[in-house]
């Protein structure tokens, strides 16, 4: 199907985990606004007091079991009901569930947003990503499961399993750190290294290209996303993205976190397989990640023709918001 057949053609989403990302469920509705006007935007939750489900950015919410009480059959089930071809999974306890499942969705029609089961499972162990990418020369930040590991002035001290920041020990003495790996269940220990922090979001397509990248800076980190970001047109960055995308064999939305170290060296932090609380910064100036995988999902074919990147860039300011609805 070409891209004039895909437009205007009846297309329903269901977004898991929806929890209070607006932004995102807004960047979805305006993808599926692109696809057809009897597009259809379902949200979910194991929650049933999610803040999410108030959002007129979709159509329908859906109270779902939890993750560990779902099963493939009853998603598919909803699918079918609702008349949905395409799942987006948004949190990381997610991703590795539909990618387990993604042969069988499939086989029913329906497309899933998510890297195959073994690049979910890589991005999601720090160790496995550290030592995975060292293979193929990336510099990721040395990685180790013991402190004797790693000589370093100073320390950084994380969970090995799952991303974000919870739990984060950083620029610790030998003695802090290991204290503070007592508390951990999985620590890994890595050298603190200072340096401007990045963010990069991308999409790789099915045929495994590398459509396009946005570098961003994280500019003003709160609980491990960026509050604050600043897009820029980085062309060694965005060689680097592309590289480390292509050897994890990524699919749909990725982002890449880097340190730029005084030196000019990037550092490699580790890989989110899917879409992130800042990324929306990204589609502002281009990558219309949700968009192009709507596409995809009715077998169009993407070309580099696709990402047109503004000459602007952006800032963008994370903040709290308030919403006043009719009730009765």
């Amino acid at each position: 199907m070409d891209e004039e057949e895909s437009l205007g053609m009846d297309f329903g989403v269901l977004i898991t985990s929806i929890s209070k990302k607006i932004p995102l469920l807004l960047a979805v509705r305006n993808a599926a606004h692109k696809i057809g006007s009897l597009s259809r935007v379902h949200g979910s939750d194991s929650d049933k007091e999610c803040v999410g489900q108030y959002a007129h950015a979709i159509d329908a919410f859906w109270h779902s079991a939890s993750l560990e009480r779902l099963k493939a059959q009853d998603i598919l089930a909803y699918c079918q009901t609702h008349r949905l071809r395409a799942i987006i999974p948004t949190r990381d306890a997610d991703l590795a569930f539909y990618a387990k499942h993604l042969l069988f969705f499939q086989s029913h029609g329906i497309s899933i947003m998510v890297s195959p089961l073994e690049s979910i499972e890589i991005c999601q162990d720090k160790w496995r990503f550290s030592q995975s990418l060292a293979q193929d020369n990336l510099l990721t930040i040395p990685t180790s499961l013991s402190i004797g590991g790693i000589r370093a002035p100073a320390y950084v001290v994380k969970e090995r399993y799952g991303s974000g920041s919870a739990h984060l020990g950083i620029n610790l003495t030998v003695e802090k750190a290991l204290k503070h790996a007592e508390e951990l269940k999985h620590p890994i220990f890595q050298p603190f290294i200072e340096g401007k922090e990045w963010s990069i979001d991308l999409y790789r397509t099915r045929a495994g290209k590398v459509l396009g990248c946005v570098c961003r800076s994280r500019d003003l980190v709160i609980g491990g996303e960026s509050q604050i970001t600043t897009t820029k047109s980085y062309p060694a960055l965005e060689k680097l993205a592309l590289k480390i995308a292509c050897h994890l064999n990524l699919y749909g939305h990725a982002i890449i976190q880097v340190i730029e170290e005084k030196t000019g060296n990037f550092a490699i932090v580790e890989c989110n397989p899917r879409f992130g609380g800042a990324s929306t910064a990204s589609i502002a100036v281009g990558l219309d990640s949700f968009y192009w995988f709507m596409l995809e999902s009715t077998e169009t074919v993407l070309s580099k023709g696709h990402f047109v990147r503004t000459k602007q860039e952006v800032r963008q300011v994370r903040y709290p918001a308030d919403w006043i609805l009719p009730w009765s």
